[in-house]
């Protein structure tokens, strides 16, 4: 277990080093370490936990029936996985929306929530002439 935690670590030490020139590659590769790392450390309580209870269960089962169980398993990891995966999301964007100015359903300014950046303002503000300007470029006289 301490050999999990530690390689998750070196992963981590990764994300320390990201500027806005890395590669998306160095990224991945430092996320795959990270969960290589969470793998092998939660392989032995997961094992220590979920292992002999669904092996208890099956003990019950006749031939037939592990095929079934063994389906009705699978199914029910994945979709409590993805369920679970969802509501994750869900919370992070709320607790994103409720602590970032200007997060708030990617509506700017909405209800007072915030401003965009001087930076992101002022592209944003050459890039509407730039397009208004093209447009009334193309378009033909009636």
């Amino acid at each position: 277990m301490p050999f999990g935690i530690l390689l998750a670590l070196v992963g981590i030490l990764g994300f320390t080093q990201v500027t806005a020139d890395t590669p998306s590659v160095e990224l991945a590769l430092a996320l795959f370490v990270v969960g290589l790392g969470i793998g092998a450390s939660m392989m032995p309580a997961i094992g220590a936990s979920m292992m002999p209870a669904i092996s208890a269960a099956y003990q019950t089962l006749h031939g037939p029936q592990v095929v079934n169980a063994s389906r009705a398993l699978n199914v029910m990891q994945r979709v409590g996985g993805s369920i679970g995966s969802a509501l994750m999301a869900v919370a992070l964007a709320r607790f994103t929306a409720s602590q970032l100015p200007g997060a708030g359903g990617g509506v700017v300014g909405r209800r007072g929530e915030g401003e965009l950046p001087p930076a992101i303002a002022g592209h944003r503000q050459r890039t509407c002439r730039t397009l208004s300007a093209a447009e009334g470029a193309t378009e033909s006289p009636a």
